[in-house]
C-alpha cells in the first residue's frame, strides 16, 4: 500500500512524513518570530527606570511541533541609587 503513489522516487508515507516535517518547521518558525515580536514590544514598553536589559540570551521552549530556539532580552532591577542588584 505504500508505494501506491510515487513521487520522485518516494512512498506516499515519505511523502505524507516530508510534508509533516515541513510543516512543524514553518510552525516552529512562526512561533519564534512571535516570541522575538512580544518580546520587543515588553523591552518598549518596560520601566527603563527601574529594568536594565543586559541584553539577548538564547532559550529554548518544548512544543508538539518541536523545540522553539528564540533569543529573550535578560533583565536586572536597577536600585533607587541607579546600579542593578
Amino acid at each position: 500500500m505504500d508505494t501506491i503513489v510515487k513521487e520522485k522516487g518516494q512512498t506516499f508515507k515519505e511523502l505524507e512524513q516530508e510534508i509533516f516535517r515541513m510543516g512543524c518547521q514553518t510552525d516552529i518558525e512562526i512561533t519564534r518570530q512571535i516570541l522575538e515580536q512580544k518580546d520587543e514590544e515588553i523591552f518598549n514598553a518596560c520601566d527603563k527606570t527601574i529594568y536594565h536589559s543586559e541584553g539577548l540570551r538564547k532559550t529554548s521552549v518544548k512544543t508538539v511541533y518541536g523545540t522553539v530556539e528564540y533569543r529573550r532580552r535578560v533583565y536586572r532591577t536597577r536600585t533607587k541609587s541607579g546600579s542593578g542588584l
